[in-house]
């Protein structure tokens, strides 16, 4: 059990958000312990609920290719600000808008290769706006953090939601 105590009086600003940190996981509004991998899907229903960092899926994958074959990253449906693609060490391409799919044909080679596809996040679901009803609102201001448009906290969702696949055009 957490207990935080505070003596309030007139010159007292107000109260602020507390930030908790650490290597823990939450379930059901109470602090369990860090997930040890993450599925498919949204983290938020994974034990990091409010988590607002970028998370980094791995993948190794065996490919067969041939001279003048152009080789696809198809993202599919995913949660986030922007995705970062690493193929076999390369530089970050980043992907911000559809089509989520990138051509990954000169850092692949034939054998195995390692994908790293990193989500980023936002502080949404840190920081609020909590109670309106709209995911991505046009505008995110002072006012939109005081707007209550139901009473439970509305979490956006983050992460891969489906599996990417390659595609290979001769």
């Amino acid at each position: 059990m957490l207990e935080l105590s505070i003596k309030y009086h007139q010159y007292l600003a107000g109260l602020e958000s507390l930030f908790i940190l650490g290597d823990f996981g939450v379930y059901n509004d109470a602090i369990s312990a860090m997930p040890k991998t993450l599925r498919l899907g949204n983290i938020c229903e994974q034990g990091l609920p409010n988590y607002s960092g970028n998370i980094t899926y791995l993948y190794e994958k065996e490919l067969k290719k041939q001279a003048g074959e152009a080789v696809f990253l198809n993202l599919g449906k995913w949660a986030g600000v922007a995705i970062g693609v690493k193929v076999n060490n390369s530089p970050v391409q980043i992907i911000g808008w559809n089509p989520y799919k990138l051509d990954i044909s000169k850092y692949v080679k034939s054998g195995k290769n390692k994908i790293e596809i990193t989500v980023f996040g936002s502080r949404r679901n840190s920081h609020g706006p909590f109670y309106i009803d709209n995911d991505t609102p046009a505008w995110c201001g002072p006012n939109e953090l005081g707007r209550f448009m139901h009473s439970s906290r509305n979490l956006v969702s983050v992460g891969l939601l489906e599996e990417p696949f390659i595609q290979v055009k001769k």
